[in-house]
Parts: C-alpha cells; structure tokens; sequence
C-alpha cells in the first residue's frame, strides 16, 4: 500500500505490554509488530484503500458477513427504546425540573447562590454595585468577581455593559439571570 510510516516511541515498559497482549491472545508475531519503532496508523489510509484493506483481510479469515445474533439486536434494539422515551419524558418535564430547580442552591457557595437567585428575581438586572450592595459589602470584590465568572462559566448569568456613566466613568456593568 506504499503508506508512510510514523515514528513511535513510549516510556512504558515493553515486557509488561507484551504480557498483557499474550495474555488477551496477541501472537508473538503481533507483538513484535507493535513492538516496532514505527507504525502506521489506519487513518493514514483513504477511505477506499481502507475498506478495500478491510474485505481483504475478512475474506482471508474466511468472514463473509457480520450478523449479530437475535439476542444483541434485542439488546439493541431495547436500549434505542429506551433512550428515546427517556428523551420524551424528559421534554415533557423539562419546564417542571427547571421550577422546581429555581432554588436550589447549585454551587454550596453561598455568594454564589445569593446572587443567582436575587439575579433570577430581578429580570431587568443589577448593576455591580447592586450585587455589592446584597451582602453590606461585606464580601470581598475579587469572591464576588469570582461568583459572577463561574455564573456565567455555567451558562446561568450574562452582563452586558451600559454606559459610559454619566459621570464619564466606566459604563456600568447589567448582571441578568439566564
């Protein structure tokens, strides 16, 4: 098949490989194959020079069609059932799992969790300040920062920027639930 070749070298130790190969059947030829300082890979192959490597190599161990037994099309065939009603059921309790999950506390950090809800109860949003303003600022501006990264790292918070203030400082920053 004229294929490159790519060099191939591991740390791992050989003697141990070649144990688990014999072990799962590999032939002394096989494992001195992988063994080898260089390999090359199925994808070097195109498409028609691997199936055409594919029936030559089925046919020389005489395999002429694969058909799995009736038990595993069952299995199969149970498992697509599954998956599928399982799909259904969950798109029709999607919006109650979504309520009911509204409050629960996500993150075990209770900045975190203040924020996303009092976020979620102000559909309009709150500025930074605001979002300060919730625990006395109290809590250190780098934790709050921190709370709002991950919110929206999980795809739960937005901000968008309005401005530039008044003032002419920096334009403020509309934190929303998503």
């Amino acid at each position: 098949m004229d294929l490159l070749s790519e060099p191939f070298v591991t740390d791992d130790d050989w003697g141990a490989i070649a144990r688990t190969l014999k072990r799962h059947g590999a032939t002394e030829d096989e494992i001195e194959f992988l063994a080898a300082d260089s390999r090359v890979e199925i994808n070097a192959m195109d498409s028609e020079q691997f199936i055409d490597f594919l029936k030559r190599k089925l046919a020389e161990h005489g395999v002429e069609k694969l058909i799995p037994d009736d038990a595993v099309m069952i299995r199969h065939a149970r498992r697509v059932c599954e998956e599928l009603l399982a799909e259904k059921a969950l798109e029709n309790e999607s919006g109650h799992i979504r309520f009911w999950l509204r409050d629960v506390p996500l993150f075990g950090n209770a900045t975190a969790d203040t924020i996303l809800r009092t976020l979620r109860s102000n559909p309009e949003g709150l500025t930074r300040t605001e979002i300060n303003n919730l625990f006395g600022r109290n809590t250190q501006a780098a934790d709050i920062a921190a709370c709002l990264a991950t919110l929206v790292e999980f795809g739960l918070a937005t901000c968008r920027r309005k401005g530039p203030a008044q003032s002419g400082g920096r334009p403020a920053e509309i934190w929303v639930a998503r």
